[in-house]
């Protein structure tokens, strides 16, 4: 197959429809077990952004229409469920890849989506959730490629930018290649510093390993 040919069976499943798959019980198990995971919206971010960080929406000005369309609405429903918990339906494609079904509150969409989005009941940093914290905001912010170093420099890199971050800093965020989540985990940061139990619930993603996952398994 070309590329052209193979990309398209890929979406409509095509060339696939006799194709059984195998484990559904399990496939459906997993989607249900992750469906049932409480979220909630991130009301300091939403704080945040209509009044100190009104900086960051204004990015959208020169967007299109539609691109503002689609960020002002997903903001509108983040308020109107503000303080709710609210859960985000998920389905599967016929090769098993699992996606979340709702468009506007989706841990898998852009950056302001993303940011958003935090779990309706979190837990106290130990200290390797702290560890994994500090590299995924350096992930995040990736100043210099910092989020190619060691576990190791990206720690040292937010122990020393830490204040910045505290503060909010609105140079230091501008500068973050994922602006909003990153304005969101400043946040996290904030309250860290007066509180060391408080507790977090913002999402920490893991360095993504699942293309090198899917390539041994294949």
């Amino acid at each position: 197959l070309n590329n052209k040919l193979f990309r398209s069976s890929i979406i409509t499943g095509s060339l696939f429809q006799g194709h059984k798959m195998e484990n559904k019980e399990s496939l459906y198990k997993a989607i249900n077990k992750m469906s049932s995971i409480k979220f909630r919206y991130n009301n300091d971010l939403i704080n945040f952004l209509e009044n100190e960080g009104r900086y960051l929406l204004e990015l959208y000005n020169k967007s299109t229409d539609s691109e503002k369309f689609q960020i002002f609405t997903a903001l509108n429903i983040a308020k109107l469920y503000k303080n709710k918990t609210i859960y985000i339906p998920l389905q599967a494609d016929f090769r098993g890849r699992i996606y979340t079904k709702s468009f506007y509150a989706s841990y898998q969409g852009g950056d302001f989506h993303l940011s958003l989005l935090e779990f309706d009941e979190g837990q106290t940093l130990t200290d390797t959730g702290k560890h994994y914290l500090y590299i995924y905001i350096a992930n995040v912010h990736n100043e210099n490629g910092i989020s190619k170093g060691s576990n190791t420099e990206r720690i040292n890199w937010v122990n020393n930018n830490i204040d910045k971050m505290i503060s909010l800093d609105k140079e230091f965020i501008m500068m973050a290649e994922d602006k909003f989540t990153f304005a969101a985990l400043c946040l996290v940061l904030r309250h860290l510093s007066i509180n060391p139990n408080y507790n977090v619930k913002i999402p920490v993603f893991l360095d993504g390993t699942c293309s090198g996952i899917q390539h041994l398994a294949a």
